[in-house]
């Protein structure tokens, strides 16, 4: 009799692969089809404009000249930044890209007025509407900007409303070229000082340049396609993608963030994607871009099929992640360990660039407690592609047999931090993923059932 009341029990469990010897279940999941917003990934807006805005956004991107920030010598602005253009959108918990600059064509003049009191001189330039150039290879303008790099990296470097950081002050707009007069830019030696200064004050935050070489791609720095679409690929030894080769910069997004913006603004965003939607799909891809904008969050979408290949582009964007399947115990004894496996996909075209927290969430069904137990897996090694983890457990002491409802997630290591979404079907409440149920019993319990 006991037998055959375990055949039926085998039976009634076949759906799950399991054994009442091994008490093992795996299951498998779907990855969901809508494109979604993610932290640090996809689709950026110009932080300037509060309009709300028509594509899933996390990034803003925000300019500041050097005069707004040190008005006078040795006193920083910062915090009038952050309430002029950064608080709306950090408020909804999205996060900045910034860049600040020396010199913006068109734009009052961008350094301070002590420092050309004191005897930085000015070209005036007539290219791009106009403006002022200054000596980049003047000795007190490297000194006074390594300081302000210096205040930038301590009341930034670990802060989390800052996504990534546009290495700029050189060049028109920041970056890093006064073309056509070339002369006017700073000398190589200026150029090597700020990027150590700004590798010295950002030792945490990720940073991008915007041309590629052989010294900087040897650095901790990312890339930032400045004409993405026009610009990115083709014979032209200036092309970005050329430059990465030249520099030997190809396996640069690994480590580095790689980001951009089309040239022409919005129109140029909403006319790219919409003329050319396979071409920015490859490009996406083969180049490992994490985000574009600062105005590709604007774009309002022609017609449904447009809107189509916005959000394919906006899946391929950065990380991706896809829990592939799963497998843990049906049943463990309290207080014992047991193995928790899982396969993570990453269809995206670039890692999670930043060490956040990958957590297991145990709830107690009955009582709706949940129990976080962080794990010491590093989220920024899953490349394209798939990879296992196995985890060892400890099932959570119980006086009675419990459900728990076995979860992942990851999250931003702060306080109220963000989460990365997993974008798959099934069970997702606020960040966590859950895969599935298993119970929790105590020895004599566990010890009868083994019997049955």
């Amino acid at each position: 009799m006991k037998f055959l009341r375990k055949i039926v029990w085998l039976a009634l469990i076949s759906l799950v692969v399991s054994t009442a010897w091994s008490q093992i279940q795996t299951h498998q999941y779907r990855e969901r089809e809508d494109a979604i917003a993610n932290p640090l990934k996809g689709w950026v807006i110009w932080g300037e404009n509060y309009t709300t805005p028509p594509q899933p956004t996390t990034l803003f991107f925000s300019y500041r000249s050097w005069r707004k920030l040190e008005p006078v010598e040795g006193r920083f602005e910062f915090e009038q930044w952050e309430n002029d253009v950064w608080q709306p959108w950090t408020q909804r918990g999205m996060k900045v890209i910034f860049r600040v600059y020396a010199d913006y064509p068109g734009r009052p003049i961008g350094i301070p007025p002590w420092l050309i009191d004191a005897g930085v001189t000015l070209t005036k330039y007539d290219d791009y509407g106009g403006g002022w150039s200054p000596d980049y290879d003047h000795p007190l303008f490297l000194e006074k900007v390594q300081r302000l790099i210096a205040a930038l990296g301590e009341r930034y470097d670990n802060d989390p409303r800052v996504a990534f950081l546009d290495v700029g002050v050189l060049g028109h707009w920041g970056e890093w070229h006064t073309y056509p007069r070339t002369e006017l830019f700073a000398s190589v030696r200026v150029q090597r000082e700020i990027m150590k200064g700004f590798l010295t004050a950002f030792p945490t935050k990720k940073m991008m340049l915007r041309t590629p070489s052989s010294w900087s791609a040897q650095l901790a720095f990312g890339y930032r396609d400045d004409c993405f679409l026009t610009d990115t690929d083709g014979p032209e030894d200036w092309k970005f993608f050329n430059l990465f080769r030249s520099a030997r910069a190809e396996d640069v997004w690994k480590t580095q963030p790689i980001g951009g913006e089309f040239c022409g603004g919005g129109e140029g965003a909403k006319t790219g994607t919409l003329n050319q939607p396979d071409e920015c799909l490859r490009l996406i891809e083969e180049g490992h871009f994490s985000h574009l904008g600062p105005a590709g969050g604007s774009i309002v979408a022609e017609n449904d099929a447009h809107q189509r290949h916005v959000d394919a582009m906006l899946k391929k964007m950065g990380y991706r992640f896809v829990i592939r399947d799963a497998t843990f115990p049906l049943r463990v004894e309290s207080g014992k360990p047991f193995v928790f496996q899982f396969t993570i996909e990453n269809v995206g075209s670039a890692p999670f660039y930043y060490p956040w927290t990958l957590q297991i969430i145990l709830r107690d069904l009955p009582r709706q407690e949940t129990i976080v137990k962080n794990t010491e897996i590093d989220v920024t090694k899953w490349l394209p592609g798939q990879h296992g983890v196995n985890l060892q457990m400890i099932a959570p002491p119980v006086v009675e047999e419990t459900t728990f409802h076995l979860g992942l997630s990851i999250g931003e290591p702060v306080e109220d931090g963000a989460r990365i979404r997993f974008t798959n079907v099934g069970n997702e409440e606020n960040g966590v993923f859950y895969v599935g149920e298993f119970n929790v019993t105590s020895a004599a319990n566990l010890r009868d059932w083994n019997e049955y």
